[in-house]
């Protein structure tokens, strides 16, 4: 389950489209509520702050600027929406969410080196 959630945060940047930012929103939110076991009023939330990051990701990608720029408009972005999950998240919630997000990061940062050696 977790490799699922991990691939689907890996790619979400990548095959972000027009039209399927809102399809995107919901399926990490339907993965976060098996993964964490939101109730009904946190996936309203967690919805709502991945809608936001949804669209965010898709004005970047279909806007102009640096790669650097919009890398740090992304991280920027996705620090906005943690912030706003710690707040409705529980303590054991949000820490395993911060497992599931440090995987993440462990798995981009190997995909990287990969393209950069080959």
């Amino acid at each position: 389950m977790r490799n699922l959630i991990l691939s689907l945060l890996l790619a979400l940047p990548l095959t972000l489209q027009a039209g399927e930012a809102n399809e995107l929103a919901q399926e990490m939110t339907d993965r976060l509520t098996q993964a964490l076991s939101l109730t009904e009023s946190q996936q309203a939330e967690v919805l709502a702050q991945q809608t936001r990051f949804s669209d965010t990701l898709l004005s970047l990608k279909q806007s102009g600027g640096s790669r650097r720029d919009k890398g740090r408009q992304m991280r920027d972005a996705a620090a906005a929406r943690d912030d706003a999950l710690k707040s409705v998240l529980t303590e054991a919630q949000w820490q395993e969410y911060e497992v599931i997000r440090d995987e993440q990061k462990q798995q981009m940062r190997e995909q990287m080196k990969q393209r950069r050696s080959n």
